[in-house]
This record gives structure tokens, C-alpha cells and sequence, in this order.
């Protein structure tokens, strides 16, 4: 199995997870928020580690990671909120609804985008990697999901790229 096959997987996994968290209630909406953020913040660690970093060496590729590396930082502070939130709040909702929307967006530029031109671009053993990525998943699991965000949101802002004068005219 190709590490793409795994991440499929997992993205439709956590798509089912976040239309049943948009209709739950009560505990059972806190429970599966809870579940919710654990899976995304693993899968989140683990693909940026084991599959963005080697993609983002590949000039064809460095773009496409930068942006779901940015994803990635905003499903991490959507997280955070929501996790913060009472679960009964009027804007809890809306802020699921968001989330499912990004996700969906960013799952769809990772595999129909990102995931095609990796296999066409890339010398990468697809196969290996899917056993690195879920040692990796399980090793970034010790953590919590809150210090997991942090840890990606730290790790992504040393790794951006500094403004150069000629982009500072045009921000």
C-alpha cells in the first residue's frame, strides 16, 4: 500500500468524522470533537513530516506544500478554538461548518493536485513511506492534540521563507 492510499483513507475518515460532529449534541458532540482534533492534528504532524518536507525540495512541488502547510495552520487555530468553545455555543456550528469546508478543500488540492504531480515528479518509494508515515502518526501521538498544533504551527514558521525586498513593495 502506497502512502497515498493511506492518507486517502484517513481523509475520508476524517470527512465521515466532521458531518456526523456537525449534527451531534450535548457530550457526544464534545466527545467526537475531542476524537476529531486528536485524528486531524496526527495526520496533520505526520503527513508534514513525512511526506511535505521531502515534497517541498522539489521545485515543481514547493508551492503546492507551502499552501497546505498554511491549511494546516488554520485547521490547527480552528481546532483550538473549537476546542475551547462550549459545545452548546450558537457559534460552534458554524465554525465545524468551516472546518469541514477547508478540510474538503485541502483534502481535494492534496489528491487530485498535489498527490498526482508527487507521483509524476517525484522519485519517492510510496510504498515505504506510508509504514514511515504511520510510525510517525503513532509516534506523534504521545502527544496532545493542542501541543501537536503547536509543535506544526512552530515547526512551519521556521521553514517559511523570509520576504525578500522586490515581494515587500508589492504586500
Amino acid at each position: 500500500m502506497e502512502i497515498y492510499d493511506v492518507l486517502h483513507a484517513e481523509h475520508r475518515q476524517l470527512l465521515e468524522n466532521l458531518e456526523e460532529l456537525v449534527d451531534a449534541e450535548g457530550a457526544h458532540r464534545r466527545q467526537l470533537l475531542e476524537m476529531v482534533a486528536d485524528e486531524m492534528s496526527a495526520h496533520g504532524a505526520a503527513e508534514d513530516q513525512v511526506l511535505y518536507d521531502r515534497l517541498a525540495t522539489n521545485a515543481h512541488m514547493h508551492a503546492l506544500i507551502l499552501e497546505a502547510k498554511q491549511e494546516h495552520h488554520v485547521v490547527g487555530l480552528l481546532l483550538t478554538e473549537l476546542l475551547a468553545l462550549d459545545v452548546d455555543d450558537e457559534r460552534f456550528a458554524g465554525k465545524v461548518k468551516i472546518l469541514r469546508e477547508l478540510i474538503d478543500a485541502h483534502i481535494e488540492g492534496e489528491e487530485e493536485d498535489m498527490f498526482e504531480e508527487a507521483r509524476r515528479l517525484t522519485g519517492l518509494a510510496a510504498e515505504s513511506l506510508a509504514g514511515e508515515y504511520l510510525n510517525a502518526r503513532e509516534h506523534v501521538a504521545e502527544l496532545t492534540p493542542l501541543a501537536r498544533l503547536a509543535a506544526v504551527d512552530r515547526k512551519n514558521e521556521q521553514k517559511q521563507p523570509a520576504v525578500r525586498p522586490a515581494d515587500e513593495a508589492r504586500l
